[in-house]
């Protein structure tokens, strides 16, 4: 997700925590900056700081690897072509909108049901995801709603309800869902977390009574609505799982087609490079087998013409010190052959990646990098310390077993305490 920023160097900004990639672009520009190996914590200072051009020119310029992308210009006097809109089909949709809004929990129950043959067709285990995915033949009846499609239904064998008690509780421990009381429970909850929390001597057994007290309310909070959260989410996981057991094998297959592909083309290529490379010393042979050709021709002609003119000395100097002719042009025909059928529709793209196939040697030069900037104030072409970013987990892991005693260099063990308070 894009964040605009108000600094005077940065126009947005945005950070994917899964690849460890931070991304910015520079105000009045449209080149977009993609920082590698960037780490989440990194992400939290920049995040939280004042001045985020300083931060910027301060800890990520020029410390991380970057690639610029160049962002497509808005194209000037576009207007967006007009769409009639059908009153009918607007007020159909608003109503089933307001249909879905109304369901109760027990409704959505049903329409899971209904709408998921994959709930009856599962065996009952202690796990939902387990079993056959695919055993019940399944027939789908669209109706139409002003012409077009409107809500599906789906008409299969009867099957045991079992697995849904697993997937959804049965309606006596799910909460009912009454909008008015969950918004009178949001905002009690909001008035107490907008209470000041200013701690004193004497306000200290206050501020204790409120914080018990929003972790009371909290507890409520979560019991009466972490049943439909669950139970969405169990049905969430299966339809992911059911998901993945029906492309997964497309996905494979569509992947070593296209590696096979690739593997050929790269073939091809090698097999014209070579080609290219014997063409190309064919090509300096032959020219050079001229020049010897040529160079003895004149150093004959020259010769002749001295003896017939009776300079014998002309003629011996001539002998010794034989004509040279220049180099010849060197052209060798591009080697046409070995490439690949023309496909319409494909492309092939540079990806480089790399992978650690010695990690003492990099952790050496990564070293040898460090030791490099603090005498010349740049690494010197060696791989930088974001290359090695530390694990958190086991130094954390580390400091909670050593405590105070934890010292390793580089590091600082501190003890961040947490609280814990039981609500009433």
């Amino acid at each position: 997700m894009k964040h605009q920023c108000d600094s005077s160097l940065i126009e947005e900004f945005e950070y994917n925590d899964s690849e460890w990639i931070f991304s910015l672009r520079f105000r009045g520009t449209k080149e977009v900056r993609h920082y590698s190996g960037f780490p989440p914590d990194l992400y939290d200072d920049f995040e939280k700081s004042q001045s985020k051009g300083k931060f910027f020119n301060q800890f990520i310029a020029k410390k991380f690897t970057v690639q610029r992308e160049e962002v497509a210009p808005d194209i000037e006097g576009y207007v967006p072509e007009k769409v009639e809109v059908d009153p009918q089909l607007e007020a159909d949709i608003a109503a089933t909108e307001a249909r879905w809004a109304k369901r109760s929990a027990q409704e959505m129950r049903q329409v899971l049901d209904a709408v998921s043959p994959t709930f009856a067709s599962i065996p009952p285990s202690s796990n939902p995801v387990e079993g056959n995915l695919f055993d019940v033949p399944v027939t789908v009846v669209a109706p139409k709603l002003n012409g077009f499609d409107a809500d599906v239904e789906t008409q299969r064998p009867s099957a045991p309800k079992t697995v849904i008690a697993e997937i959804l509780p049965p309606e006596a421990e799910l909460p009912k869902q009454n909008d008015t009381q969950i918004t009178a429970m949001t905002e009690e909850a909001k008035q107490l977390a907008a209470k000041p929390i200013i701690v004193t001597a004497a306000t200290y057994q206050s501020v204790y009574d409120h914080v018990a007290d929003m972790t009371a309310k909290r507890k409520r909070l979560f019991e009466f609505l972490d049943p439909i959260r669950d139970a969405m989410y169990k049905a969430y996981n299966l339809m992911q799982s059911r998901q993945k057991m029906a492309l997964e094998p497309l996905d494979n297959a569509i992947t070593a087609g296209k590696r096979a592909l690739l593997a050929y083309d790269q073939e091809q290529e090698r097999k014209r490079a070579e080609a290219q490379r014997i063409a190309d010393e064919k090509a300096i042979a032959d020219a050079e087998a001229e020049r010897k050709r040529i160079s003895e021709e004149m150093t004959l002609a020259e010769m002749n013409d001295a003896l017939v003119s009776g300079d014998t000395e002309r003629a011996e100097e001539i002998f010794q010190n034989p004509i040279e002719a220049p180099p010849m042009q060197v052209y060798a025909p591009r080697v046409q052959e070995y490439q690949a059928p023309s496909v319409q529709g494909k492309s092939t793209r540079k990806n480089w990646k790399v992978e650690v196939t010695d990690l003492d040697a990099l952790i050496l030069d990564v070293a040898a990098g460090i030791e490099h900037f603090r005498k010349h104030k740049n690494l010197g072409g060696h791989a930088p310390a974001s290359f090695l970013l530390p694990n958190g987990t086991a130094i954390n892991q580390q400091a909670k077993a050593q405590e105070s005693v934890f010292n390793v260099p580089g590091c600082r063990a501190f003890n961040d305490a947490v609280m814990s308070v039981r609500g009433r």
